[in-house]
């Protein structure tokens, strides 16, 4: 089990500020933590270690960010719809 005590968290902040940079996106801090405790069970039910998190971290960040877009074109395509305006 990869032991949180062990992780930069230094590290991990800075790459939440780069794939914001690099994506236009803004990471709230409930997300950030949520993609975190999954990055380490993830590495951890996969056999890695302390320093593989913050790569796969940066991974993961990009996948949230990737379904919110793809969720808010789902939502933006549903309202071009008659279903949309009958549930307003």
């Amino acid at each position: 089990m990869i032991d949180t005590g062990k992780l930069n968290f230094d590290a991990l902040t800075d790459i939440v500020f780069d794939v914001q940079r690099r994506e236009g996106y803004r990471f709230e801090l409930d997300d950030i933590a949520e993609i975190i405790r999954y990055t380490v069970r993830k590495a951890d039910l996969n056999h890695k270690d302390a320093d593989y998190v913050p790569l796969l971290f940066e991974n993961e960040l990009r996948d949230h960010v990737m379904r919110e877009r793809i969720n808010e074109m789902g939502r933006r395509n549903l309202c071009a719809t008659p279903v949309c305006t009958a549930l307003a």
